[in-house]
């Protein structure tokens, strides 16, 4: 439990310094959430994060929404270990912020996705 708290506090993008430094990254971000059940490979615990995940759609700023479930693969560089993942798209930095600081956001985090992760990783991604 205390990676996934440790995970999960660290959804504060690494490059926060960067962008109110004014150095210039700007535009649209994709926050990019890849999780490991506790129990892998569950088909009722991916429904719930699917579905708890989806609810979160229409909360303000997000541009686009999808969540799904790992396609398994034999490539080397292609890493299929987790269960579920979801892209989430904003118009900006800020609209991220607000997203991650939003009650339903986190109270869909604390009540429902974290009892059932054993792992998760996030990459939030500037967009060209």
């Amino acid at each position: 439990m205390s990676r996934v708290l440790l995970l999960l506090g660290l959804m504060v993008p690494p490059y926060a310094n960067c962008a109110e430094q004014g150095k210039g990254v700007s535009g649209q971000i994709d926050h990019i959430v890849i999780a490991w059940l506790k129990h892998t490979g569950n088909d009722s615990a991916r429904r719930q994060f699917v579905e708890v995940t989806k609810s979160l759609a229409d909360l303000p700023g997000v541009l686009a929404h999808d969540v799904g479930v790992v396609l398994p693969s034999q490539r080397a560089v292609v890493d299929s270990s987790f269960d579920v993942a979801a892209v989430i798209r904003f118009r900006d930095r800020a609209s991220l912020m607000a997203y991650l600081r939003h009650p339903r956001h986190k109270k869909a985090v604390e009540y429902v996705l974290k009892p059932l992760l054993d792992k998760l990783l996030v990459h939030d991604v500037y967009l060209k």
